[in-house]
C-alpha cells in the first residue's frame, strides 16, 4: 500500500514542541502502517518529537528503531511498548552495540506488553566494523536487555528474530509460549552451551511453524545436534508402551507437532 512505511527523522531543525498534526501530510496519516525512526535519540527534545509523532498516526502498528548508535532511551522503549496499537518492534543497530541497559526488571512491572513480533537485528558485519571494542562487555549489555524483556512477551509473541550470541534462551525456556509460530536465530554460536540451551526451549513451543538457525560455528565448537533426541518409549496417543501393549505400535511423540518449515545452518546429520 502506498505510504503504509514512512521515516522520521527526529533531529530535524524544527523543535518537538512545534509539531502539530498539521505537520504531516494529512493525505497520508490513514495508511502509515510501519514507521522507522532514525536516532540517535539522544536529547529529551527527540524523545518528545518522537511520542509526538506517534500520536498523530491513528493507523500504525509496527516501529523500527534505526540509527540508534547503541542508545535507546527507556522514554522511547516505553512508548513503544504501551502504545495501544503497536504490535511489532524491531531494532536495526547496524555496526553499533548497545551502550547501555534501558531497562530493569522493576521498569517493566507494571508495564503492559502486547508485542506479537519482535525482531533485534544486528548487522552480519558488527564484528568486523566494531574492531578495538570488547564485544564481550557488549554482548552482556544485550543479553541483559533481552533477558528482561522478551520472557515478557511470551503470552503473545508470534514471530522472534534474535541474535545467536546473546539470544535469552534460557530465561524463555522458563516460560510457555503457546502462540509462537516462527523463531529466527542468526549470527554465530558463541559456546557450547547455546546448543543445549536451545533444544530444552524447543520444548516450550508447541505451535512453532517456522524455525531457523542460521548461526555460524567455530571449529573449537564444531557441529553440534539442535533437536532434542527423539524418545521411542512414548506411543502416538502420549502413554508410555509397555510389554502388554502387543497390538499397538510404538512410535515417537512428536516435538513440534506444528512445524512446517526447517532451516539450519551446517546442520548435525542426527538433526
Amino acid at each position: 500500500m502506498l505510504f503504509s512505511r514512512c521515516k522520521l527523522d527526529t533531529q530535524p531543525p524544527m523543535p518537538a514542541h512545534c509539531v502539530r498534526s498539521e505537520d504531516i501530510p494529512s493525505h497520508i496519516i490513514p495508511y502509515v502502517r510501519h514507521l522507522t525512526a532514525l536516532g540517535p535519540f539522544s536529547t529529551e527534545e527527540h524523545h518528545q518529537r518522537f511520542q509526538l509523532v506517534l500520536s498523530h498516526l491513528p493507523a500504525l502498528t509496527s516501529i523500527t528503531l534505526d540509527n540508534t548508535m547503541g542508545h535507546i532511551p527507556w522514554t522511547v522503549l516505553h512508548t513503544c511498548l504501551v502504545h495501544p496499537r503497536i504490535v511489532s518492534l524491531s531494532f536495526s543497530l547496524h555496526g553499533y552495540g548497545l551502550q547501555e541497559v534501558p531497562i530493569s526488571r522493576d521498569d517493566l512491572a507494571s508495564t503492559p506488553i502486547t508485542l506479537k513480533t519482535f525482531a533485534y537485528t544486528p548487522t552480519m558485519w558488527r564484528e568486523w566494523e566494531s574492531k578495538g571494542t570488547n564485544l564481550i562487555k557488549v554482548y552482556t549489555r544485550e543479553l541483559r536487555f533481552l533477558a528482561n524483556l522478551i520472557p515478557l512477551m511470551n503470552k503473545t509473541a508470534t514471530s522472534l528474530a534474535l541474535p545467536m550470541e546473546f539470544a535469552p534462551i534460557i530465561s524463555m525456556a522458563s516460560v510457555p509460549w503457546p502462540q509462537l509460530r516462527e523463531l529466527t536465530l542468526h549470527g554465530r554460536f558463541v559456546v557450547l552451551a547455546q546448543s543445549s540451551s536451545l533444544r530444552l526451549l524447543l520444548r516450550s513451543l508447541p505451535a512453532l511453524r517456522v524455525l531457523s538457525v542460521q548461526a555460524a560455528r567455530s571449529r573449537r565448537i564444531g557441529r553440534q545436534p539442535l533437536l532434542p533426541p527423539v524418545s521411542h518409549d512414548t506411543s502416538s496417543t502420549g502413554h508410555r508402551a509397555s510389554s502388554d501393549d502387543t497390538e499397538q505400535v510404538s512410535s515417537p511423540a512428536p516435538l513440534l507437532p506444528e512445524l512446517r518449515s526447517l532451516t539450519i545452518a551446517f546442520p548435525d546429520p542426527r538433526d
